[in-house]
């Protein structure tokens, strides 16, 4: 377990990378420690790969989160980012091998 929370955004499926709302490499939340992936991988902290999808299960954003048992990065992916930014309700993490959907 973990007080830290954070997630990085590293593939926009919508957008184009030439548009100015392109999301790969938004982190968050605001009081994340790390400013990279590498960061991230770095410290240590359990990761698990994430896909957010809008209420048409189209997906959005896949990237990394902190793993925590309270699904806080998770949360704060869905709840403060990609609701607000691109309308997405549902998040899923690869736990065994599979896709999981965690909140919704």
């Amino acid at each position: 377990m973990t007080d830290v929370v954070g997630w990085i955004i590293t593939k926009d499926h919508i957008t184009p990378s030439d548009d100015s709302s392109y999301a790969v490499g938004i982190i968050g939340p605001r009081a994340c420690p790390f400013d990279s992936l590498d960061e991230f991988k770095a410290s240590g902290l359990s990761l698990v790969r994430f896909k957010m999808f809008d209420d048409d299960i189209e997906l959005y954003y896949s990237g990394y989160l902190i793993d925590d048992d309270d699904c806080a990065s998770q949360e704060y992916a869905l709840f403060e980012f990609g609701m607000g930014y691109a309308g997405c309700t549902h998040i899923q993490v690869l736990r065994d091998g599979a896709w999981v959907e965690e909140i919704a």
